[in-house]
């Protein structure tokens, strides 16, 4: 049962929206393994969430925040709450973009 769930788990992490997709398969579970349910504290799930947001960030200055909640949500990394405490954690600001009719928010990193 647990190798079953186990070759679900990289399957997930390994689809086409994983912002971990250019890893290899077994170097991405390294980021994405998780504590038994139960054992999961808050600080733990803030660091998840932290990592998730580093490793969607990249090198670049700025990230589209819905891409990333959504993949967190889509994998079960973390909720948006935990997200948004993980982006202030970080240093990150939230910026409001507008592009013709649409807005939408970006996390941007501080200058140097």
């Amino acid at each position: 049962m647990l190798e079953v769930q186990w070759v679900q788990f990289l399957a997930l992490v390994a689809g086409p929206t994983s912002p971990l997709r250019h890893l290899p398969a077994a170097e991405r579970a390294l980021y994405y393994r998780r504590a038994p349910e139960g054992d999961r504290s808050a600080a733990s799930k803030l660091r998840s969430a932290q990592r998730f947001i580093l490793l969607a960030l990249k090198d670049a200055e700025r990230i589209d925040a819905r891409t990333v909640i959504d993949a967190a949500m889509r994998e079960k990394i973390a909720s948006p709450a935990t997200l948004v405490r993980a982006r202030q954690a970080l240093g990150l600001r939230a910026v409001e973009t507008r592009f013709g009719t649409r807005s939408g928010w970006v996390w941007v990193r501080p200058p140097h």
